[in-house]
């Protein structure tokens, strides 16, 4: 590690709680929050380094978030060593072999299934009584929303808002109302392959659930089966939905629900979380000429077309977004 102040607190605080030496500290591609990761090796294992020192707050939610989990058998990583005043945590590594790199067509519904078993124990999760797991409200909705329309659409494409302000309102009300409406569970809300890592005998460990919310139970699966880092044929995401929904439903124990009111729920989840995403894209595109996911914007706006296409309420989007995205194909 380069020998500045950071640095330098980061290796002396790893060697207090390590007593093997020789130790690197090397640091890994991260996600895109301001967390930065590394990977501690010494002469008999690894270990992952998390400095979480510019989000504080998101610490204390990843380690409450991870005890719960992993009270109902999910499989997280452990925790080694916390200290919440520099925002340093020490924690178990799960290796590089991601799901992704895994997933093929022909083994997808292998895996699919193992996930989904994996998400219906989360789904069943109950934060600790003393922590309050923020939900999917209208304050928060707003403000993903507001990336969109900030970020995608002002920023991105220029469009004036003004015009379309009333029926930009109905789809965001649409949309709430669908999340709302629905059974809420415990939400990882990054529940995708690049998020879930392949450890021995084909377990499954779960990472990057820091911002867990109280949320609609189709919220995970839309992650999962719409992927914004792959994408599989609308008839297979189609016939996972028929497959898992019930299995969803008896983990949790709920009453029946037709098949398609649960599709539509899917949907509409799906849109808002992708416009959310197209707004982020978008606002990291801009300030990140380098931005390595840039190359999966055009996947999110087809699946965001795809969904306005098929819902008569939301043809004025689906317009607007066609007038958009369609010329710059």
């Amino acid at each position: 590690m380069t020998n500045t102040l950071s640095s330098q607190l980061l290796y002396d605080w790893v060697g207090r709680h390590l007593t093997e030496k020789p130790l690197t500290i090397i640091p890994l591609v991260g996600g895109w929050s301001d967390r930065r990761i590394y990977r501690v090796t010494t002469p008999t294992k690894t270990l992952i380094l998390v400095d979480s020192s510019a989000e504080l707050v998101g610490l204390k939610d990843f380690v409450v978030i991870d005890q719960a989990l992993a009270r109902n058998q999910v499989d997280v990583p452990e925790i080694m060593a916390v200290d919440f005043e520099l925002g340093y945590l020490l924690e178990t590594d799960f290796g590089d072999v991601s799901l992704f790199s895994q997933l093929s067509a022909d083994n997808s519904s292998h895996w699919y299934r193992r996930v989904v078993d994996e998400l219906a124990r989360i789904q069943k999760c109950q934060p600790p009584k003393e922590y309050s797991l923020s939900r999917f409200d209208a304050e928060h909705c707003r403000i993903e929303w507001k990336l969109f329309t900030k970020h995608y659409l002002q920023e991105r494409h220029h469009v004036l808002l003004d015009p379309y302000h009333c029926r930009l309102q109905d789809v965001w009300s649409l949309l709430f109302a669908t999340m709302q409406e629905q059974p809420q569970v415990f939400v990882h809300r990054d529940y995708h392959s690049q998020n879930l890592m392949v450890l021995p005998d084909e377990k499954l460990g779960v990472i990057d659930f820091q911002s867990a919310k109280w949320g609609p139970i189709t919220y995970d699966l839309v992650s999962l089966l719409k992927d914004c880092y792959l994408d599989w044929p609308t008839d297979q995401v189609h016939e996972w939905l028929k497959e898992f929904q019930p299995l969803l439903w008896a983990a949790t124990d709920l009453p029946a629900v037709h098949l398609q009111q649960f599709r539509r729920w899917f949907d509409l989840t799906g849109l808002q979380r992708h416009l959310k995403v197209l707004g982020q894209m978008a606002r990291n595109i801009r300030t990140d000429p380098n931005f390595p996911n840039a190359k999966d914007l055009p996947r999110v706006e087809r699946y965001v077309l795809d969904v306005c296409a098929r819902y008569p309420e939301l043809s004025e989007l689906s317009k607007l977004l066609e007038n958009l995205i369609e010329p710059n194909k």
